[in-house]
């Protein structure tokens, strides 16, 4: 469906008067071209496959390398 003048100056005009809005409007774009990329990027084939074992050590790497970087930033509340 094609966007009408007045929507385009509706969003504009609050784009202009509301920077959270601007922001949030930035944001979800970038989502938007941040899940097609990925769709893309499925399509052709460019993924990794893992298995349970591969996802269990990720999740303790992921784990070690948080701890590691809380305890250099002197614990949990930095």
């Amino acid at each position: 469906m094609p966007i009408t003048r007045d929507y385009r100056d509706t969003i504009r005009d609050r784009l202009q008067r509301d920077p959270a809005f601007r922001e949030e409007l930035l944001e979800e774009g970038i989502r938007c071209r941040d899940v097609q990329s990925g769709i893309e990027a499925l399509e052709r084939g460019e993924y990794d496959e893992y298995d349970l074992d591969d996802i269990r050590r990720l999740a303790t790497d992921i784990k070690t390398r948080g701890r590691q970087t809380l305890a250099a930033r002197g614990g949990a509340d930095g």
